[in-house]
């Protein structure tokens, strides 16, 4: 018995380890995952997950009572994993995004002191650089891992902001560095009266493997 449970953990890891990223879905628990390309402020593409839906406005202002909550939010069915968004009218240069990044920092370690920065780092995608810094906070329930992403897209600031249980971090660590790095900038679709065949928005799907 124990051999046969240690053969079908083995086909579990190895099965997590097979769908971990944008182009093959993730597990996150024993969730899995499906991404496709959202179109965000009419600015930008990202891949998120397909079966995130926005977060209903009266759910926002509890989950997030602050005025400067994120413009969208993206969560799961069950309101545990968020994905936030903010455009802001700030010009920021490409030098100048680890040194925000790190004010960021700053200001939550002194609103929040409990909270525990991991890292700050800074990184090129496909069409936009950035910064990032992930830290660990405090909630009622249990900590939460977050990631804020920092990007300037056409003479604006724009924030990704994530959150999760600690015990979701390994789940979402990699899939996260492919989002960041696959921000694209939104091409709008040809008009339909001179065009009739026009760009349609890339879903990946992919069926879990048997047990």
């Amino acid at each position: 018995m124990l051999k046969d449970e240690e053969i079908a953990e083995q086909k579990y890891q190895e099965r997590r380890k097979r769908y971990s990223g944008i182009e093959t879905g993730i597990y996150s628990g024993d969730e899995f995952i499906e991404f496709s390309e959202t179109c965000l402020f009419e600015q930008v593409t990202i891949m998120l997950p397909a079966s995130f839906h926005d977060m209903p406005a009266d759910e926002a202002r509890r989950k997030y009572p602050s005025e400067q909550r994120p413009q969208i939010i993206k969560t799961n069915r069950e309101g545990t994993i968020d994905f936030g968004f903010n455009l802001l009218d700030e010009t920021i240069e490409e030098e100048q995004l680890e040194s925000v990044a790190h004010d960021f920092v700053r200001v939550m370690k002194r609103l929040y002191p409990r909270n525990l920065c991991l890292k700050v780092e800074k990184g090129q995608g496909i069409s936009f650089p950035y910064a990032a810094a992930e830290f660990i906070s405090t909630a009622i329930d249990g900590s939460l891992y977050n990631m804020v992403v920092i990007m300037s897209i056409k003479g604006k600031l724009m924030q990704m902001l994530f959150n999760c249980p600690c015990d979701r971090k390994e789940d979402w660590a990699g899939c996260l560095l492919q989002i960041r790095e696959k921000i694209s900038e939104y091409e709008e679709e040809p008009d339909e009266t001179d065009q009739p065949i026009h760009r349609t928005i890339s879903h990946f799907r992919y069926h879990r493997l048997r047990n």
